[in-house]
């Protein structure tokens, strides 16, 4: 009885060891089995589906440089003052030179600015005798050149020929007129912006003097800014773009006269 037991616990040791070989058998094989790429159904493959970018494509294009301009506005000369306005596309440049005037080389620099807005835009030249340069701005508008200068200029302004604007065009109505070859203020005038100041200057009984205009507020604060400030001969216009009581601080040792002309 003791030697068949013996055997029945042989023979179960068999079979449990070979069924524990084959569970292994069964997990190496899963394991080692490759992932598959598609599924079939009724013996169709059904491909892996292709990955797609998550940023989509773009079908703008970068915008490109101006390849055409026009001339909107030019100004020379050789003193200081505000130009008239002019108006811009999105895209425009100025092309300047600049060169010795009748005292030799001064200085000549531009800060752009926009009517009603005492901030300037931006800022160009600022040089020493003769020099030239282009210098290219960005954003539509309606601006004017705050010039400062005591030597010779010529500006040329260039806008995008695509986006041309239709330039300001003014009437003008003499509000005040004033002459005379000494230091002297002015009387007060109410004008409505813009308006300008057309002026003369030539030698006095002693020859050549200088010619210079401050534009005040009776408050006394320096409304306007400057313009002319030259010697001898000359002559040009100044535009101003603030509404208000004003008044003209001369500086002269020459003879001068003076226009004072607004908008109608």
């Amino acid at each position: 009885m003791i030697r068949r037991n013996r055997i029945l616990r042989w023979i179960a040791g068999i079979f449990g060891g070979l069924a524990m070989l084959l569970i292994i058998l069964v997990i190496v094989a899963t394991t080692a089995a490759p992932a598959k790429n598609s599924t079939s159904t009724g013996g169709t493959s059904t491909p892996p589906a292709t990955p797609t970018s998550s940023q989509p494509a773009s079908n703008s294009t970068p915008a490109q440089p101006p390849t055409s301009w026009q001339t909107v506005a030019t100004f020379s000369g050789d003193s200081t003052g505000n130009t008239k306005e002019f108006a811009v596309g999105s895209a425009w440049r100025v092309v300047w030179t600049s060169s010795p005037g009748s005292i030799g080389s001064g200085n000549f620099a531009v800060d752009i600015k926009q009517p009603g807005n005492l901030l300037q835009n931006g800022s160009f030249a600022n040089v020493i005798g003769s020099g030239g340069g282009t210098s290219y701005e960005y954003g539509s508008g309606i601006f004017y050149l705050n010039i400062m200068a005591d030597e010779r200029y010529q500006i040329t302004v260039q806008s995008d020929v695509s986006i041309l604007p239709t330039q300001p065009s003014f009437q003008w109505k003499t509000v005040y007129s004033t002459s005379g070859s000494s230091i002297e203020n002015t009387p007060p005038f109410t004008v409505t912006a813009p308006w300008r100041v057309v002026w003369t200057s030539s030698d006095g009984s002693i020859g050549s003097g200088n010619f210079n205009v401050d534009v005040n507020q009776p408050s006394g604060s320096l409304a306007g800014g400057s313009f002319a400030n030259v010697t001898g001969n000359d002559s040009g216009t100044a535009y101003e773009y603030q509404s208000g009581t004003f008044y003209m601080s001369i500086n002269a040792d020459e003879n001068y006269t003076l226009l004072v002309e607004e908008a109608k």
